[in-house]
Order: C-alpha cells, then structure tokens, then sequence
C-alpha cells in the first residue's frame, strides 16, 4: 500500500511538472485563392489554467509563376509589416526565405511582454482574463481556422 502511494505521488508529480493544467490550441489557415501564391497561418496558443501564456505564429507564404520573381519584394513587405515587434519585450519575430517559400515566425510570451505591448495585442487584462480554449477556438474559427 505504501509503495502505491509513493508510486502515485511520484507519477502525479512528474505529471504536474511536466505540464499540469496546461492546454494546447493549435491553428491552421490555408489560403489558396490565387494558384500562384499560397498562404498557410498556423497559430499555437498555450494556456495555463485558462490563461494565455504563449502565442507562436507561423505564416508561410509558397510563390510560383509570376510571384516568384517578386519573393524578395514579398519578404520585405512582410518584414516590414512585423518590423514594429522586433523590439518589443517578450517577443520574437524573425523571416526566412528558401527555395520558393518565405516564412515568417513570430513568438510571444505573454509573461515577458510590458504592459504596452500586452494592450497592443489586446492582452491587458492577461493576468485576470481567463478566456477558455473553447472560446479561443470559436473565435479563431469565426475567423476561418481549422483547430484542434
């Protein structure tokens, strides 16, 4: 009995350091409208007892026919459309180009950022908000995103 609830004890503290209470959303737009330039947004929230602790935003943007001579101009545009989040406090932004895809990955950790950018990005309230994952994911579906 004693060697049960040691047992226990151990697999429940394991269990609880190793991400207890914590829940995932993962995200996914495909936008392929124009058969030269095709756009996939997947967006990773994770929660922590129904808090937003990190949002990580990745968009690739694939570019054929006539784009594909235009990728550096697409890159800079993205970039400069980011530019604004590269010095902000708790988070990160970075552009990749490769072959005939650009990439574009953004990372923020909600715990990390000032109070300026928490209300840029609506998350003032990040602290006494509990907004659900089901919530979340109704609204990111509101907005066309396939989730799980």
């Amino acid at each position: 009995m004693k060697r049960a609830v040691l047992y226990g004890s151990i697999i429940l503290s394991i269990l609880c350091l190793t991400g207890c209470g914590n829940e995932e959303l993962h995200c996914t737009k495909t936008d392929d409208s124009n058969q030269d330039l095709k756009m996939i947004q997947n967006i990773d929230v994770t929660f922590k007892k129904s808090k937003v602790t990190e949002i990580a935003t990745t968009m690739k943007v694939e570019v054929a026919g006539v784009y594909k001579q235009h990728k550096a101009t697409l890159q800079s545009s993205l970039e400069q459309q980011f530019s604004s989040y590269k010095n902000k406090k708790g988070i990160s932004v970075n552009t990749v180009a490769k072959d005939d895809t650009i990439t574009l990955n953004m990372r923020a950790n909600v715990n990390k950022m000032d109070k300026s950018t928490r209300e840029e990005f609506g998350l003032l309230n990040v602290n006494t908000s509990t907004k659900s994952r089901k919530e979340a994911k109704k609204e990111f579906e509101k907005d066309g995103f396939q989730c799980k």
